[in-house]
C-alpha cells in the first residue's frame, strides 16, 4: 500500500517543528496581507 504521508512512521516530525512550521505559515499570511493591502494603496490590484 503506498501511503499518501511523505513521511515513515519512525521518522515523524516533532511537534514542536510542527508548531514552529505553523508559526511561519501565520506569519507569511499577514506579510502577504500587508505586501497586498501596500500594492493595493499604490493602485495596484
Amino acid at each position: 500500500m503506498i501511503s499518501h504521508f511523505p513521511f515513515h512512521s519512525s521518522r515523524l516530525p516533532s511537534p514542536s517543528l510542527v508548531a514552529e512550521l505553523n508559526s511561519q505559515f501565520e506569519e507569511s499570511a499577514q506579510r502577504e496581507a500587508a505586501i497586498r493591502a501596500n500594492l493595493k494603496g499604490l493602485g495596484f490590484q
